[in-house]
């Protein structure tokens, strides 16, 4: 097998020249989406698709449009993988959707093939608070996502005021379906119900991994050239409540600690 890296680092004409030649890929999901995007991969000649970190493939996230490219040909198979599915049937459902899964294994430390790997352990949760601008950060962004949310009430009374990202992705399919069947104003209004799912993932990413990761997901927002994410960021960029969410991400995160990495150091120095 010729196997080869790619990433964004390598330019667009030697990332055309990697794809043509390999018969194995390893990329991030960004770069195969732009790729595809540019037609720099001739999908036919690959197969499978072996998807790490699978708990990722929600809302409009690369994996998710990687995926649908993929499922659109037939004969493929996707192998999806993640130590963390999600602490609810929701959101692992959303994932089963967004990746065109079908069968699910699970596999936990008393399974036959597994126990014997794995030694003994005391489990004892420790529950970490999270840092105050962490939580007015997150704050900020509910309360962007209820002022969209509100406003999409307004035209379509089927959206829920607590509605959660399954039930917006299953709007947008919705949606588009109808659009595409000759309804072409929904079009303009499909950016929104996206936007609202954007924010969700941002708000899910400041609070369970810190607000660096929340910043790069930012950065990625702000400075994407994919057309949808650049709706998304227009749409964003005119609510007050998400600006103020921008300036704490922004000022903040140089000086932030994760309180999960202070909590580990704790443990260790008492240890």
């Amino acid at each position: 097998f010729k196997i080869n890296g790619i990433t964004g680092h390598n330019s667009v004409l030697e990332r055309s020249s990697l794809w043509a030649e390999s018969q194995f890929v390893i990329s991030t999901p960004q770069t195969v989406q732009k790729d595809i995007e540019r037609g720099n991969i001739f999908l036919n000649k690959f197969y499978l698709l072996i998807v790490d970190e699978a708990h990722r493939a929600t809302g409009n996230y690369s994996y998710v449009n990687v995926a649908k490219a993929i499922s659109d040909l037939p004969g493929r198979r996707l192998l999806a993988m993640t130590a963390s599915p999600g602490s609810n049937n929701e959101k692992i459902d959303e994932i089963k959707n967004n990746l065109f899964i079908k069968n699910v294994i699970i596999k936990t430390d008393r399974d036959p093939d597994i126990i014997e790997y794995v030694k003994g352990s005391d489990i004892e949760p420790i529950f970490i608070a999270p840092a105050e601008e962490q939580k007015k950060c997150i704050e900020y962004l509910h309360k962007a996502k209820d002022e969209i949310l509100g406003n999409l009430q307004v035209k379509f009374p089927f959206v829920r005021k607590r509605s959660s990202r399954a039930d917006m992705s299953q709007y947008i399919r919705d949606l588009s379906a109808r659009a595409v069947a000759g309804e072409k104003k929904l079009f303009s209004d499909i950016p929104y119900f996206t936007a609202v799912v954007r924010l969700d993932v941002l708000s899910e990413y400041i609070e369970t991994q810190g607000m660096e990761i929340g910043l790069d997901y930012l950065n990625e927002m702000e400075n994407s050239e994919e057309k949808s994410m650049m709706r998304t960021y227009g749409i964003l960029s005119k609510i007050s409540y998400f600006q103020d969410a921008v300036d704490i991400l922004k000022k903040r995160s140089g000086e932030y600690i994760n309180p999960k990495f202070r909590g580990a150091l704790n443990l260790c120095e008492n240890t």
